[in-house]
């Protein structure tokens, strides 16, 4: 053991010894976090980032889509396809 092992809260180390149990073939269930003890653990930080990246991701998406729909790049028969299906039911499907 390390020593950092031996500074672990009483929480981390119930974790871990439930990811070594988890490794061992036993079956307990894992427990979905809620979104407030995501932030706790990461921090605001990492969640502020993670918020930016996924808006980035999706102008990129929508920046190549546009780019496609207007006929500046080319487009395969799914991209074709999706275009038709988003024009036919609007953006709130995607």
């Amino acid at each position: 053991m390390s020593s950092h092992d031996v500074t672990l809260s009483s929480e981390e180390a119930e974790q871990s010894g439930n990811e070594e149990g988890n490794a061992g073939g036993a079956s307990t269930p894992k427990k979905r976090l809620s979104f407030e003890e995501v932030v706790q653990r990461l921090g605001v930080e990492s969640v502020r980032l993670y918020r930016q990246r996924r808006e980035e991701r999706r102008a990129q998406a929508e920046e190549t889509f546009s780019r496609m729909a207007s006929g500046r790049i080319a487009m395969s028969p799914h991209s074709r396809h999706v275009l038709a299906e988003r024009e036919k039911y609007g953006e709130t499907m995607f």
